[in-house]
């Protein structure tokens, strides 16, 4: 669904007076949420924010701390804490948001066990270990009562992968193992489900996509890309697939098929950002550079010409790539600052380090890749299940490994 947020907004600031004249609070606090998420969209987050804690004073003053509009508004307040990167202020909001929801629908509802999940990635990211693990462990055992409806077992891998990433981050070894462990059994049922499927219905893609899922997990690419390369043949038109399909063949080295399949897939997606980004992975382009570029240009010049996260830091790895080093260094910055996903400010800082290296600042080089490597190790999710996780984790590693092969050779005079 589009939304016409300059021209709601007028409409949402006249209910607000005529709310205010008439002293309809209850009113008010339904107004003043939708004005804040209007505002929120435009990205002007200060004045959300004021909206949405307004809100939750009249909504506290009439339905008291427990309300579920309550909790909706201490929602708003925390997404917009997050967008300007206040992460403790983020944390506490959504805290006060999640007690109440588990209150009103307990730890059962999916959308408080998601609830519970994003809580804990807020305080993984703040190295808030132990609180992290609390809420990842509770969520864990109730994922695993006989009355949990999950036949995919999908939340449980998910809060696995996190277990992983966490004790990883914590370096606590042994219980990172314990987790890897309960992480490959549960990745080994699916492909073993999925293969059974598959021998029954060998025309189905999407059991192909979701075994090259599971593969990928494992860190079989292999197996991957071959479940992969049938996926589109059976159904060309999913883009996803396509993705996943060029960073495994990247990340694998088999430049051939890597070449062949970026071409095919420009022709089939021209345009796309993420079509021109796997393109950019490695240095010589399978593709002509000014094709990439112009996707590049485009995608950088969208969203009414604000500077969005992957846009930007694509159009930095364009410059990069024909060797327009202080441009390249400026786009990925704005990406960069413009995000706070890590595997975004990974590859941002791996595109800083070597366009710093090829202008001969080798400080500046060895201190954005060192930032990279500690980000890698310490906040890169683990590999999981779903196209966008792995594709992440592919694209860091493999723009990772170009930069420590280059920065660690003969720096240029």
């Amino acid at each position: 669904m589009s939304h016409d947020n300059v021209a709601a907004e007028p409409y949402l600031r006249e209910a607000l007076r005529i709310c205010r004249e008439r002293h309809d609070e209850k009113l008010a606090g339904d107004v003043l949420t939708d004005l804040g998420t209007v505002l929120r969209e435009k990205q002007q987050f200060t004045e959300s924010l004021a909206m949405y804690r307004e809100a939750l004073d009249l909504y506290r003053k009439y339905e008291g701390e427990e309300g579920f509009r309550v909790s909706s508004a201490w929602l708003g307040v925390a997404n917009n804490l997050a967008n300007k990167g206040d992460l403790e202020g983020w944390d506490d909001a959504y805290t006060h948001f999640l007690n109440i929801r588990r209150k009103i629908l307990t730890i059962k509802d999916p959308t408080v066990q998601n609830s519970q999940l994003r809580l804990a990635d807020i305080r993984l990211r703040r190295r808030e270990y132990a609180r992290a693990a609390e809420l990842l462990l509770e969520l864990h055992n109730a994922l695993k009562q006989p009355d949990n409806v999950d036949p995919e077992r999908k939340m449980e891998s998910i809060v696995t992968q996190r277990l992983i990433k966490l004790y990883k981050s914590w370096g606590k070894q042994q219980e990172t193992e314990h987790w890897r462990g309960a992480w490959a059994e549960l990745m080994r049922d699916r492909a073993a489900k999925l293969s059974a499927q598959i021998a029954g219905k060998k025309d189905d893609a999407a059991l192909f996509r979701a075994r090259a899922g599971a593969y990928s997990s494992l860190g079989e690419f292999d197996k991957a890309s071959s479940d992969l390369t049938t996926a589109i043949s059976l159904d060309p038109l999913d883009y996803e697939q396509w993705l996943h399909g060029a960073c495994v063949l990247a990340y694998l080295k088999d430049t051939r098929a890597f070449n062949d399949h970026c071409q095919s897939m420009v022709d089939r997606f021209k345009g796309r950002r993420c079509a021109a980004q796997c393109c950019l992975l490695v240095p010589e382009s399978p593709v002509e550079l000014k094709v990439i570029i112009d996707a590049a240009d485009s995608a950088a010049a969208s969203e009414e010409g604000s500077i969005i996260g992957w846009s930007a830091i694509t159009k930095g790895l364009a410059e990069f790539r024909r060797g327009r080093y202080e441009q390249a260094i400026d786009w990925a910055a704005k990406g960069r600052d413009a995000n706070h996903e890590p595997e975004e400010k990974i590859e941002a800082q791996l595109i800083i380090a070597m366009a710093n290296h090829k202008l001969g600042r080798n400080d500046q080089a060895q201190a954005a890749f060192a930032e990279a490597a500690d980000q890698i190790d310490k906040d890169l999710p683990h590999l999981g299940t779903g196209e966008n996780i792995v594709v992440n984790w592919l694209v860091c590693h493999i723009l990772f490994r170009e930069a420590k092969d280059l920065i660690r050779a003969p720096a240029p005079p």
